[in-house]
């Protein structure tokens, strides 16, 4: 199954990579964040301001609940995913890469008018790597490791992509940021998964760990 889940999200996810890192080269920080925020559309407005939230914390709640109703072992290795991907961004972003500003300083000192979605506030530090991106990709890939289902794993990347892109759209990452936010969840998710599996494989058949607390 891991394979077949593999095989069609892994050329969709590296495709896209490609792609960006091509428009990054050319284009660097700046010109695509400002024709996204150029074709703002009211649906646009709405929808990109909410769905924003599944790299907030309001989804690792609902991601802990579902995971306890599974199986208690699911929600000790995503929530180590969640801890992993969490230094990794806030330790860059806060200490290597602090003096990075967000996209609202970089139109302002351009002098080009930007447009805000009501309701959100922008910031203007700690722009690099998206911690957003970084939750959500996390979060969604360790789902697809997980699901039996492809149609599942599809769905988990699918909103992943969605919440991704909708940090370029609402003005608080430039697309690098969201680019390498997602390697790090994406890094996070299998070097978590993996380690626990040949180095702590006794835990999945623990008997306080193999069923589900609800």
């Amino acid at each position: 199954m891991m394979k077949k889940k593999l095989s069609i999200i892994a050329p969709i996810y590296l495709s896209l990579l490609i792609i960006d890192g091509v428009l990054l080269l050319m284009y660097g920080r700046g010109p695509m964040e400002v024709w996204v925020n150029q074709h703002h559309f009211p649906a646009g407005d709405v929808f990109f301001k909410y769905i924003t939230y599944l790299g907030d914390g309001i989804i690792l709640v609902l991601f802990f609940l579902g995971l306890l109703k599974v199986k208690k072992y699911y929600a000790l290795e995503g929530g180590l995913v969640v801890l992993f991907q969490t230094l990794v961004t806030t330790f860059a972003k806060r200490v290597i890469w602090a003096d990075v500003k967000r996209p609202r300083v970089w139109f302002e000192l351009n002098e080009i008018p930007m447009n805000v979605v009501e309701g959100v506030s922008l910031h203007s530090k700690w722009s690099f790597p998206s911690g957003h991106t970084a939750m959500a990709f996390g979060v969604a890939t360790y789902l697809v490791i997980i699901s039996n289902k492809v149609h599942w794993a599809l769905m988990w990347f699918l909103l992943a992509l969605l919440a991704a892109f909708s940090r370029v759209y609402l003005g608080q990452h430039f697309v690098v940021d969201i680019y390498f936010g997602s390697l790090v969840g994406v890094v996070s998710a299998f070097a978590v998964h993996y380690h626990m599996e040949y180095w702590h494989p006794e835990l999945k058949l623990k008997k306080g760990l193999k069923g589900g607390l609800l």
